[in-house]
């Protein structure tokens, strides 16, 4: 009996497999990060050291009455767009079925992973305009403040970053 092979060496198609795999575990870590940060709020840059939340020196920078009111703008800026867990369920569902489809399509697999690294850009974009929009109505001072906690907080970026370096 004989069978069909593609023209791909088998190697190569583990080789994308594998690839298009990790991408896709990266672009669900991005994804996840914010939904997580939306829906459970801005983290507390009082937190423990142990937290390694290493994304978000600008937030963490913010004293804990400005962390609150910038979730509130955030929330704002956000009910609008499409930030359903159902619709990002969905998303990562579709990945799964076309990771196990036969033949593989890393086309279609492609194309669902850019659409979900445009939703979770186009987040970002949001959240970094709010984020600029709420740094321009604080006065001088609490501007040059809050830069003071933003260089202590990359300080600590660049030593968990980096922690044995001398």
């Amino acid at each position: 009996m004989a069978t069909t092979e593609t023209a791909q060496p088998r190697g190569t198609r583990r080789w994308v497999r594998v690839l298009l795999f990790v991408s896709l575990a990266l672009n669900l870590m991005v994804v996840g990060l914010a939904a997580g940060m939306i829906w459970r709020g801005l983290p507390d840059h009082r937190e423990a050291p142990q937290s390694r939340d290493q994304t978000m020196p600008y937030t963490r920078a913010l004293e804990r009455d400005d962390q609150r009111a910038l979730r509130r703008q955030l929330r704002e800026a956000f009910a609008g767009a499409p930030r359903d867990r159902g619709d990002l369920a969905r998303a990562y569902r579709r990945s799964v079925e076309l990771l196990r489809a036969e033949p593989f399509d890393p086309d279609a697999l492609r194309a669902n992973l850019d659409a979900q690294s445009r939703n979770a850009q186009a987040r970002l974009t949001t959240g970094q305009k709010v984020l600029a929009d709420y740094l321009a109505t604080m006065s001088p001072s609490q501007r040059a403040a809050y830069a003071d906690r933003l260089e202590q907080e990359i300080t600590r970026f660049e030593a968990r970053a980096h922690p044995l370096r001398d």
